[in-house]
């Protein structure tokens, strides 16, 4: 923090001091703390003078004023900067960090403005998504750079090769592809910062947005997922001997040796119960994350049951591969942008936290939707 800032809040006490005083009736004792206060507001308007020259002689002359910084506290002191609005100098601009609205960053924004997270502290994020449920996880995680687009995706062919003569033409066959468009979405989030903690330039603005932008951008991808999942055409049941029929029947193959289970806790709750006639449960530990059960080799994944909720007292399970149901389009970018007028009256501004994704379906046919009703 600035030395004036701190003189500042010395005045600031100062004069609340007076005020009481002369509220109490005290009226000598406040008028013989004038000239301090005078002496104090001078000091004030010095000390400004001496901070702005040596801002000035610095930006004027970086050569002779060099400092060894490291790398992320300079990329964290330019990127503070930029979002204040404050102006960098020759060495900082090395640092600088692309403003949302150059080409290939904006897409269909209409409001320019905000920077992009800087790569350490975006991988910060990523940490803090470490011990969280987050379905993204599950889903063939797609970084698009564009705001819309489509990828071609081959459509499922059972057909065979066909055997030849050694000096036969070889027969041919035309490939059939399918397109899955996406149209990438913006979500974020406004975080009210006290000004006081914005003098501190070096600060690590994710500290600030930390995990509870992280926490509500993985219920905000939940969300999506799960609303893509309930688009399927659910199939009745009453045992958990329907979801083992999915996994035999229900999928092919293929998917069923890389199939998930999806509940909720109600739904973990009833497998979790149920003990086979040997006495064992029906679901075993997970060897490799004792936090974690399987039923059949196939790995449960628990989702509230805020999130997800029982239809009629039915337990929702999802099962097969999410991977090849779901395709997450992930822009890869956090845009962070600071409003000093927004929060006026609390003295604080305003960090808005924005981040881009789409979730679309690709094989329908990965995924079973159970609704199963214990008997």
């Amino acid at each position: 923090m600035r030395k004036s800032v701190e003189m500042k809040k010395q005045l600031d006490a100062l004069k609340n001091e007076i005020k009481t005083l002369q509220a109490a009736g005290k009226v000598n004792e406040a008028h013989g703390k004038l000239d301090e206060l005078n002496t104090m507001k001078n000091a004030v308007t010095v000390q400004e003078a001496i901070e702005q020259e040596e801002m000035e002689n610095f930006a004027g002359n970086p050569l002779e004023h060099t400092v060894t910084v490291d790398n992320s506290v300079m990329k964290n002191r330019v990127f503070n900067k930029q979002i204040l609005n404050m102006p960098l100098t020759e060495d900082e601009k090395k640092y600088a960090t692309n403003a949302v609205g150059t080409p290939g960053q904006a897409g269909g924004i209409k409001s320019k403005g905000g920077y992009l997270l800087p790569e350490e502290q975006f991988n910060r994020l990523i940490e803090y998504r470490s011990g969280l449920i987050a379905l993204k996880d599950l889903c063939e995680v797609i970084p698009v750079t564009r705001r819309s687009g489509s990828i071609p995706t081959t459509v499922e062919d059972d057909s065979e090769l066909i055997n030849f003569d050694e000096l036969n033409d070889i027969s041919k066959k035309d490939i059939n592809f399918a397109q899955i468009s996406y149209n990438v979405g913006t979500y974020g989030e406004i975080i009210p910062v006290a000004n006081e903690l914005l003098e501190d330039i070096d600060i690590d603005l994710i500290s600030v947005i930390g995990r509870r932008f992280v926490r509500k951008g993985i219920n905000t991808e939940n969300s999506k997922i799960i609303a893509l999942l309930q688009t399927l055409t659910p199939k009745a049941g009453d045992s958990y001997d329907d979801i083992k029929t999915a996994l035999n029947v229900s999928l092919d193959p293929a998917i069923s040796a890389t199939a998930v289970i999806i509940t909720n806790q109600n739904g973990f709750d009833y497998l979790d119960q149920v003990k086979l006639d040997n006495g064992l449960p029906l679901l075993q530990p997970v060897l490799t994350d004792p936090t974690k059960k399987q039923l059949s080799g196939r790995i449960i994944h628990v989702v509230k049951n805020e999130r997800l909720s029982d239809v009629s007292g039915a337990h929702p399970f999802f099962v097969g591969d999410m991977a090849e149901f779901c395709k997450f389009f992930d822009r890869e970018q956090v845009t962070v942008d600071l409003s000093t007028d927004a929060g006026f009256n609390m003295n604080a501004a305003m960090l808005r936290a924005i981040e881009r994704f789409d979730v679309q379906k690709a094989d329908v046919k990965a995924m079973v939707y159970l609704q199963i009703t214990p008997a």
